[in-house]
């Protein structure tokens, strides 16, 4: 317990916030500059965020862009977009170039699969968020921070996109932490404990993230800390639950219920941290109020 106290502590939050304020610019391209527009304005809802936050293939800024999105409206205007896409992969790097399929197309030719595809059902402002958001999560995770806080269109889905990012992170360590019983090389190098607080500090970065994209002031580290207790003492709950359910089935398959309980409870984390956030700011402003109380007494008992 004092181990993960310890881990939350040394958290760079003033880090974390930085990355979360910094500007950020996304580059769009498309068959048609209007077609452009149209995706980014679907995106931002000011003026001032589609003039800041965006820009437009061909553009001198676009070469500094943080991500790129390539719109494809139908299978043949692929073919006209490719070296454009070719072009930004080789800028800005494979993983930041996204190509946004619009409507039932199949998918690009083989020979160009080794772009990031995603496909929005429509041109509307939720399918283009939720198509757009896990990818801007896969480009970077403090990316999609800093993108969600300023474009609300996108908030809610980059929100769902970093819960499911870390869920599967964490069932995936999980799985590998019960190496120990199952493949001797591995066991030592991940096992005596280091699940625990490798599993906690996923979810504490998951938390501050969340927190962060809906707003939350971080002013003092000292509220934070108080908002992740519940993150700290999940996690021994569902270790304890994670240990029962284990001891009821055979060594070699003990790796399944400890990885769906580690990705069930980040999913369980993360949703009640979204809905805390994004719902409940008066209860914020309320444990504010009362850790600054604290903090205070504290001031005056050592004054």
């Amino acid at each position: 317990m004092l181990d993960a106290w310890r881990l939350i502590r040394e958290l760079d939050l003033n880090g974390l916030r930085t990355r979360a304020e910094q500007p950020f610019k996304l580059l769009v391209a498309a068959p048609q500059r209007q077609l452009a527009e149209l995706v980014a304005a679907l995106l931002a809802s000011r003026p001032a965020d589609l003039a800041e936050a965006f820009e437009f293939w061909p553009a001198e800024d676009g070469l500094n862009a943080d991500a790129a999105f390539v719109v494809v409206p139908e299978p043949a205007a692929w073919f006209d977009l490719q070296p454009t896409a070719t072009v930004l992969r080789r800028i800005l790097g494979a993983e930041r170039v996204v190509v946004l399929l619009v409507g039932p197309q199949a998918g690009l030719p083989l020979a160009d699969n080794g772009f990031q595809v995603v496909r929005a059902e429509e041109l509307a402002r939720e399918a283009v968020g939720a198509a757009v958001a896990p990818a801007l999560v896969r480009v970077d995770p403090d990316l999609a921070v800093a993108v969600g806080r300023r474009l609300e269109a996108l908030r809610d889905p980059i929100a769902r996109a970093l819960i499911y990012q870390a869920a599967w992170a964490n069932g995936e360590f999980a799985f590998l932490s019960n190496a120990p019983g199952v493949i001797p090389v591995i066991g030592p190098l991940i096992g005596g404990g280091a699940d625990l607080l490798v599993l906690t500090k996923n979810q504490v970065f998951l938390w501050v993230r969340l927190a962060l994209l809906y707003g939350r002031p971080f002013e003092s580290p000292w509220p934070v800390l108080a908002e992740l207790v519940p993150v700290v003492g999940g996690a021994f709950v569902w270790r304890s639950i994670a240990r029962e359910v284990v001891g009821l089935v055979p060594p070699v398959v003990s790796a399944v219920p400890k990885t769906a309980i580690a990705y069930s409870a980040t999913v369980f984390l993360g949703v009640a941290a979204e809905e805390y956030y994004r719902r409940h700011p008066e209860i914020r402003q309320r444990l504010s109020a009362l850790v600054r109380g604290l903090v205070d007494r504290r001031r005056t008992a050592h004054g």
